[in-house]
């Protein structure tokens, strides 16, 4: 899930810079929607997997803070905004793509500390 996310943000973030040079509703409204999936997936990403009903209305309600936002700053600035909000929707997307997960430790190698590895 975190490629596909990575990936509909970058390609949407993409269109919504080029729909800025271009004038085309179309690639607008397309990396809007492929932004749209990215936060649906950041905001699934927030929670633990344990609890999918919780995941599901937490992605549900980053998406509509990440509209609102977006729909703030469109009043604003204008349709500047959209170019902002896609650059920074790809660098995002890029940021998460090149980032390495940690590695986890072995079970019997090095105990975790802190107040809960008891």
């Amino acid at each position: 899930m975190r490629l596909t996310t990575a990936l509909a943000g970058l390609i949407g973030g993409a269109l919504l810079v080029l729909a800025c040079f271009v004038a085309g509703d179309a690639l607008r409204w397309a990396g809007l929607a492929l932004l749209a999936v990215a936060a649906l997936g950041a905001g699934a990403g927030l929670v633990s997997r344990s609890v999918p009903a919780l995941r599901i209305l937490v992605a549900v309600c980053f998406a509509l803070l990440a509209g609102s936002v977006l729909s703030v700053l469109v009043d604003a600035v204008g349709a500047a905004a959209y170019a902002a909000v896609g650059t920074a929707g790809a660098v995002v997307a890029l940021v998460v793509l090149v980032r390495q997960r940690p590695v986890p430790v072995a079970q019997r190698g090095h105990r975790a500390g802190g107040a809960h590895a008891r």
